[in-house]
């Protein structure tokens, strides 16, 4: 998404990104100081650059050394660009302006130019001086008792004029101390940037966006580009091919290119820089093709030129996509900054725009790494503030705005897998559905904002009524879904009376009493999810139709169902308890002949001796309930009487068919085992 570039914004981000560039060179340069310093335990790096270097002028292929000797001053140059002819093979001369004895190495800090031999003056006579090949800079030891008057011969290997070096001289433990350091750092960088490409190729794996195999290709060529300038193939091969080196240099600058290309959507933030990306990567593709095909080296110099040209295109385009559009990493900016203008001073010093410094090579392995880090740090926690959004996108699509329960979204997403997976094994699932009773009434009354919160409330009574691994949908309106997984019908009734007495027994906020009227319908394996929430459904529909504030149970599309005794039911009166469990066994004896037989007449006789039993159980309870002196007796005896009259009635209406068998044990269920035995005769459990 564009926004509008800010001025101050812009000026701070530079500043700071200059900051910590100049920080970096700064740091390095204290570093080269501390190790100037007298310290055993950091090495010395005081080495001295040799300035008045003469190189012979002329084709060196056929020349020895008793032939460079008797040459004069006129056929040497201090100009490497006076050389007529490069061949593998270029004579130099110079002398030692320092005296120091301490001072016996001398060596070219740039590691794709040896010294193929060196000859020194020793007791009159010349001594031939072999590089060991033991360290990253080609050297010489100059031997003791050497003629300091006399010049030195160098032959050097692979000298190209447009090429930026420098011989320095150095003591030997300094020189072996600095070599060391800077083979541990390189390799440790190296190691850190092939780490990291290896990090982005298994993101690419995992979330397969384009990107990231661009910059693990990008960092892969770097890698390699870096193994060849650090100086390490000459310590394991015995050689450095400035050719590979140029083709992994043109390689890395084509897949940086690519990379820049996509990554910052060249088309679409900067369309003017497209054709010049496009020119570029055509460009570096040729030059290449014509290195590998013709070994022409001569165009090294155009591509190089074209990597320092994309390294000001690259800041330039990081910059501005960064601050028009939302979708870089600011430590990837950094990061990429830091590598584009070390990398940019590296090439520019090569060349000899600036003053070749050995320590630049380092720099710009430092600045690989950080990149890398960067990047590689930027993108995880882009994809993990991506996964937040997603993750608080998807909970908010999820989640009713009103009172913050899940949605029917949210069921059809998350708990139907999940409820065909508890399926899977075996498992009892059940729902109920909830309803406000004269909830309409309560808006014409009180207004729909109390409406609201009485919702939000009653929302929050409901989630702390049931269990942890339950579900509490919003289901519409004043409607709620209540997904019971582990519940078979047994605790699917128990956990809705709980939540009807619950919320009977509550005060609400400004309305202060409702209720509510249940469904509950237990999940039968063959049963589809439409038609079991259907059965909810009716459920609540005939518990409001009979009345309101109870709990009715549907029977439809269930196998044969029983009754478990359950911890709920247990008091400390052992003739209650009694008396319980044999109401429960004679309602299990009516629910299976409802299910095996479906006999009307045996039907109603098992129907008579519940009844009889209930009438007998009600009067030994009111018995005990008196001589305990129960408070709320009076209450109960009515709720007994209560129940009893609705039982006989429901008895009439069925023998003249105005109910069925399934809305009996209904009743039976919802209003004497559930409804008497849960939500009243547990109250005087405490008395006993």
């Amino acid at each position: 998404m564009k926004r509008t570039i800010n001025f101050n914004k812009f000026i701070l981000f530079l500043s700071v990104t200059m900051i910590i560039t100049v920080f970096l060179f700064q740091s390095l340069n204290y570093f080269r100081y501390i190790q100037s310093k007298d310290l055993s335990t950091i090495a010395e790096f005081n080495s001295s650059k040799l300035n008045d270097i003469m190189y012979y002028t002329k084709n060196s292929k056929e020349v020895d050394l008793d032939q460079i000797i008797e040459t004069t001053d006129n056929d040497f140059s201090y100009e490497k660009n006076q050389i007529q002819t490069l061949n593998e093979n270029t004579w130099i001369k110079l002398k030692l302006s320092r005296s120091d004895d301490d001072e016996n190495i001398i060596f070219l800090d740039y590691p794709f130019i040896n010294i193929d031999s060196a000859y020194v003056s020793v007791d009159g006579k010349w001594v031939k001086l072999k590089d060991s090949q033991n360290f990253i800079y080609s050297y010489i030891k100059l031997p003791d008792g050497f003629d300091a008057n006399q010049y030195i011969y160098m032959k050097l290997e692979n000298l190209n004029t447009n090429l930026n070096f420098n011989l320095r001289l150095d003591t030997e433990n300094c020189f072996y101390l600095s070599q060391n350091q800077k083979l541990i750092f390189r390799l440790l960088n190296i190691g850190v940037i092939f780490f990291l490409s290896i990090i982005n190729l298994i993101l690419y794996v995992i979330v397969k966006e384009k990107k990231y195999i661009l910059h693990f290709l990008f960092l892969f060529s770097l890698v390699n580009t870096l193994f060849q300038i650090s100086g390490i193939p000459k310590i394991a091969l015995g050689f450095n091919d400035i050719s590979l080196a140029y083709i992994w240099v043109f390689i890395t600058s084509m897949t940086a290119t690519y990379f820049s290309y996509h990554y910052f959507e060249i088309r679409k933030v900067t369309p003017k820089l497209s054709r010049w990306y496009q020119f570029l990567l055509i460009s570096i593709v040729l030059c290449l093709s014509l290195i590998l095909i013709f070994k022409l080296l001569a165009f090294t110099t155009v591509v190089l030129l074209f990597v320092v040209l994309i390294c000001g295109l690259g800041g330039s385009v990081s910059i501005s996509t960064y601050l028009y559009y939302k979708q870089l990493s600011r430590l990837y900016v950094i990061g990429l900054l830091l590598f584009i203008i070390s990398a940019g001073i590296f090439t520019l010093s090569i060349f000899g725009v600036w003053d070749w410094r050995d320590f630049l090579p380092d720099v710009l392995f430092l600045a690989s790494s950080i990149e890398a880090s960067l990047f590689t740090v930027g993108i995880m926690s882009l994809i993990k503030s991506d996964k937040m959004k997603v993750k608080s996108l998807e909970i908010e699509a999820s989640t009713d705005r009103l009172t913050k329960l899940f949605n029917r979204c949210y069921f059809e997403k998350v708990v139907i897998p999940k409820i065909v997976e508890t399926e899977q094994k075996k498992g009892k699932i059940s729902i109920l559905m909830v309803d406000i009773d004269h909830f309409k009434h309560v808006n014409d009354t009180f207004g729909h904002n109390i409406g609201d919160v009485l919702l939000v409330e009653l929302a929050q009574v409901i989630s702390n009524s049931v269990r942890q691994q339950d579900k509490v949908i919003r289901w519409g309106g004043e409607e709620f879904l209540v997904v019971l997984f582990d519940a078979d019908l047994n605790t699917a009734i128990v956990i809705a009376e709980k939540v009807r007495k619950i919320i009977e027994t509550h005060e609400f906020e400004n309305v202060k009493k409702i209720t509510v009227s249940i469904g509950v319908a237990e999940k039968n394996t063959n049963e589809n999810i439409e038609c079991w929430i259907k059965n909810a459904d009716d459920a609540l529909y005939k518990a409001k139709r009979d009345g309101r504030n109870r709990v009715v149970v549907s029977f439809l599309n269930l196998s044969p169902i029983k009754i478990e005794w359950s911890n709920v039911f247990e008091s400390r009166n052992p003739q209650i308890n009694s008396e319980h469990r044999e109401l429960i066994l004679l309602m299990n004896r009516l629910i299976e002949e409802y299910f095996m037989s479906n006999n009307e007449k045996e039907f109603i006789i098992l129907y008579d001796q519940i009844l009889e039993h209930t009438v007998s159980h009600f009067s030994n309870e009111e018995k005990i309930l008196s001589r305990i002196e129960y408070p709320d007796l009076g209450n109960h005896k009515h709720i007994h009487e209560s129940i009893v009259n609705e039982a006989i009635e429901a008895k009439n209406l069925l023998i003249t068919r105005g109910k069925h068998m399934s809305e009996i044990i209904e009743f039976l269920i919802g209003k004497v085992i559930m409804g008497h035995m849960i939500s009243e005769d547990i109250s005087y459990y405490k008395y006993l």
